[in-house]
């Protein structure tokens, strides 16, 4: 039994460092300002279930060595086994004591689990968007989202940087270690196939957007979209996200026409 939650542990761990799928960041802005924020790492749990699979068998082998056993690795339960322990896994950071947030700021972790594609959710509520930028974290901090003013406008600009993605500092930690160095290296192979993508809803009754580097524009969600792959960054092709939004001007209002008598 201790060897099998050992064995959970490790492929909840190794699928969190290289099974990521993609990055997910919305920003939800509504008319008063307020809003949210939503941050999900999505894990492919196909893509790293060959590794988690073998490393089953291995195990198994181990156990009833020298003893002629059939045996049987079941997908479905590999499959559910990691899923269950990356549930715990995060269920102990909601446990953990939690970071100072300014007033007027709520935060709440959340895990999906989903047996193919589960995956880890922060939202965050504030009543201002200029509180986002209070928020003091060592793993998770708003320093590359910025919100300024140029007159009534609100401008907001985010400087997509991979090596400040903690996932991304950790790597390098393990690259750095002969005993974690081939793991470091598949990671890397792995998180080469991850997407990154932004969204911003505007506040579309108060405001309109005046200049938008948007990939793509929903006009019925008001959403605008950004898209990143890995080659991305390595192309060092332009990653910035840059959004100007514009109070709208109130239609005059139609003079009422007299009454007859």
């Amino acid at each position: 039994m201790k060897k099998t939650l050992i064995l959970s542990s490790l492929l909840c761990m190794l699928v969190m460092i290289t099974g990521c799928l993609e990055m997910r960041q919305e920003l939800r802005l509504y008319n008063d300002l307020s809003g949210e924020f939503h941050f999900c790492i999505v894990y492919d749990i196909d893509e790293f279930l060959p590794i988690a699979m073998a490393l089953q068998e291995d195990q198994l082998k181990q156990q009833i060595k020298g003893q002629d056993i059939p045996f049987e690795i079941n997908e479905d339960a590999v499959r559910n086994q990691i899923v269950q322990s990356m549930k715990k896994s995060s269920e102990t950071k909601t446990k953990m004591k939690p970071i100072k947030l300014p007033d007027g700021v709520n935060m709440k972790l959340k895990f999906h689990s989903d047996l193919h594609k589960p995956y880890d959710e922060i939202i965050i509520k504030f009543k201002h968007y200029s509180l986002l930028q209070k928020i003091q974290s060592d793993n998770f901090n708003f320093k590359n989202l910025v919100f300024s003013k140029k007159g009534d406008n609100i401008i907001i600009e985010q400087k997509v940087d991979l090596g400040n993605l903690p996932m991304n500092q950790q790597l390098e930690q393990m690259s750095q270690n002969k005993n974690t160095a081939e793991q470091a290296k598949l990671s890397k192979a792995m998180m080469e196939k991850m997407l990154l993508k932004f969204r911003i809803r505007i506040p579309y009754k108060k405001y309109e957007v005046v200049k938008s580097s948007a990939h793509k524009i929903d006009g019925k969600k008001n959403t605008h979209y950004w898209d990143f792959s890995w080659d991305d960054f390595d192309k060092n092709k332009n990653t910035d996200i840059y959004l100007e939004l514009a109070p709208k001007k109130s239609s005059p209002k139609s003079p009422k026409k007299p009454k007859r008598k």
